[in-house]
């Protein structure tokens, strides 16, 4: 199996999640169940082999992981990976082995436990670790994710505060990007990343003839609430440094 066809099984083997559709994800659930079953067949060589995401961050994890013991668990499928994670030694193996086990096959067998399961093993782990007991029980996590959906909702659609703004930077100049609104960035996040036409015009306008060294761009992404809680420290400090590393009289940085 090629690592294209690997990836498209991951994907349609998750919960079913608006944001796959733009990867390839589906609404049906009968797909679904059948890229878990898939999923399941596959030992953690076959995930090993493949290059999931070609960056430094991911070879890294590669080598951190112990070659010897990975190679002793190659031949495990997902599917027994999650026997044993579910078995009463799942929490002492897990202590012996987690350090032969890739990232990307925690996700593969993660994508075929039923919530049951997740809370099952959740709360096996915590317990190992010291916590308390009812960490994973349905009540408490199901609070506890409401608490965390709740709280990151609210960031996602939080507005940039104007006060704020000019506060921190006097001769501020807004422009937008190419979404639509928020819900537009969400399912088309590069829509954010490049600014509109009609603002890109407008900034070339500002230097006919010399661009400035330095910009600094202030944008609210996924929570404007942290720049709103933390720009009026963060940026005067920035101005001062380079203010200083320019060698500029104080006033003349507004310039």
């Amino acid at each position: 199996m090629d690592c294209n066809q690997l990836s498209q099984i991951f994907v349609l083997a998750n919960e079913f999640k608006e944001g796959d559709l733009n990867v390839g994800g589906t609404r049906d659930e009968h797909v679904r169940r059948q890229a878990r079953t898939a999923l399941a067949a596959l030992s953690l060589g076959d995930i090993a082999r493949a290059d999931f995401v070609e960056d430094q961050v991911t070879e890294t994890l590669h080598r951190s992981l112990d070659p010897q013991l990975a190679g002793n668990l190659a031949h495990l499928t997902v599917a027994e990976l999650k026997q044993i994670l579910l078995s009463s030694q799942g929490a002492i193996w897990i202590e012996r082995h987690r350090n032969g086990v890739s990232s990307e096959a925690v996700a593969a067998v993660v994508k075929i436990m039923t919530n049951e399961e997740l809370g099952a093993l959740s709360r096996k782990l915590f317990k190992g670790y010291g916590c308390d007991e009812n960490y994973g029980d349905p009540p408490t996590a199901n609070a506890r994710i409401e608490r965390i959906y709740s709280n990151a909702r609210h960031a996602l659609y939080s507005t940039l505060d104007e006060a704020v703004i000019s506060d921190s930077s006097p001769r501020y100049f807004r422009v937008h990007t190419r979404s639509l609104d928020r819900d537009d960035y969400l399912a088309h996040p590069a829509t954010g990343e490049l600014i509109d036409d009609e603002d890109t015009a407008r900034i070339q306008a500002l230097y006919p003839v010399r661009r400035p060294q330095v910009q600094f761009v202030i944008s609210d992404g996924l929570n404007a609430n942290a720049i709103n809680e933390n720009l009026r420290s963060v940026l005067p400090r920035r101005f001062v440094g380079f203010i200083a590393a320019a060698n500029l009289p104080n006033e003349q940085w507004k310039k």
